[in-house]
């Protein structure tokens, strides 16, 4: 099987009448129509990309990582989560009036805040805290983000390009969607019940979910949908989710599929499969790749109920303590092969991984957010201040919002 990549330039648009210095910044130009080619790879026999570093023996060499920059936390603004593809760094906020994607790139780094549209909505919710989640998806990233209210969570799900930080049309007009409208509702259990925001990408389309995760019973719901946010066909993957609840450490995500039928508990994408894990503790792919021994990582990692994971395109993180203190960032590729092991800086999480294995967005002890990157001389990193470009926003149309 072929597959395509694609890699995302650095950031375009600053400001209105203002680009970046790069000399190759229009040689890809920004997808055009509803259902603009997307760029997430098949997974095949073959290593993806063919600039593979993993090892099959699950021995990589511990590289430190080091911050390039980080951006400072924005008064009254909500960080609900980002995403990392081909050096752009995506951040979600969220507050009151509405939700902002900010968009970082370069060394030293530009930034562009995109206003994403639909909220407030004069005939929706009249109050909620904000939700949301953020994933790349080759050219693009997938937004999912509304209020999250006493009564329910309601959730659109928009496109952004990854060069210009512009909006992609939903569906063509009068097709269903085509309006943006939300494509996730789910009653509260309780007033004080926060939901838990799921949104994974795969080859063939974006799965987005909801779940109230710590209410007894636990209850949520999943939709499928396009890479530009339009309804998908039902039967796009071989497999669908459901929430059941776990016990005292709350419920989880199951997958449940008409080829088997053991339940396995859901733990996210890899490449065009979805990882399960079985009662057994066996890591399982759903639909299991044809002509292929049983699926292991390299390093003979088993996912545990409730371990913080992160993904990416073809790619997925997770936390090691490391020898002597502090964490190791451990990155898989789509064949459970570990493509690095990077020494985060003191006091950090990893919060997005790209396919590229050197290089992690990552979550301060504070909460501020920063990009490392492995290999790279020791320095003080730059500090970005996002409250100018989050207070005046683009629209995300072709001319600075006009």
């Amino acid at each position: 099987m072929s597959y395509r990549t694609f890699i995302p330039l650095l950031l375009l648009v600053v400001s209105c009448g203002r680009k970046s210095s790069s000399p190759v910044a229009d040689a890809v130009p920004a997808p055009q129509g509803a259902e603009a080619v997307a760029a997430v790879p098949e997974p095949s026999g073959t290593d993806a990309g063919g600039g593979e570093t993993g090892t099959d023996s699950g021995v990589a060499a511990e590289r430190p990582c080091e911050l390039r920059w980080t951006v400072a936390s924005a008064p009254d603004r909500t960080l609900l989560d980002g995403a990392l593809a081909g050096g752009v760094a995506a951040l979600l906020y969220g507050v009151g009036e509405g939700f902002v994607l900010l968009m970082a790139a370069g060394d030293p780094p530009e930034m562009l805040a995109v206003s994403l549209p639909g909220w407030p909505d004069p005939s929706g919710p009249a109050e909620g805290s904000p939700a949301g989640a953020v994933a790349s998806y080759g050219d693009r990233f997938l937004v999912a983000y509304g209020p999250a209210g006493p009564e329910r969570v309601v959730l659109r799900l928009r496109a952004v390009t990854a060069v210009r930080g512009r909006l992609i049309p939903v569906n063509a007009p009068g097709a269903p969607g085509s309006d943006g409208a939300p494509v996730l509702e789910l009653p509260a259990p309780t007033p004080e019940a926060r939901p838990t925001v799921l949104l994974h990408a795969y080859s063939r389309g974006v799965v987005l979910g909801a779940g109230f995760l710590e209410a007894e019973p636990a209850v949520g719901t999943a939709v499928v949908r396009t890479p530009t946010g339009a309804p998908a066909a039902e039967d796009v993957f071989a497999w669908r989710l459901a929430v059941e609840s776990g016990g005292p450490g709350g419920g989880r995500w199951r997958l449940e599929s008409p080829a088997g039928p053991e339940l396995v508990r859901y733990v996210g994408p890899l490449g065009g499969t979805a990882l399960g894990m079985t009662a057994a503790g066996t890591p399982v792919l759903v639909p299991a790749p044809p002509r292929r021994a049983p699926f292991a990582f390299a390093d003979g990692w088993v996912p545990a109920p409730g371990e913080a994971i992160r993904f990416g395109n073809e790619r997925l993180v997770r936390e090691e303590p490391r020898a002597g203190g502090g964490l190791l960032a451990v990155v898989y590729d789509v064949r459970g092969r570990v493509t690095a092991r990077l020494a985060l800086p003191s006091g950090t999480r990893p919060l997005a991984v790209s396919r590229a294995p050197d290089e992690l967005l990552v979550l301060g002890p504070d909460g501020e957010p920063g990009l490392c990157i492995a290999d790279q001389p020791p320095r003080l990193p730059t500090r970005l201040d996002p409250r100018g470009v989050l207070a005046s926003p683009t629209t995300g149309s072709g001319s600075c919002g006009r």
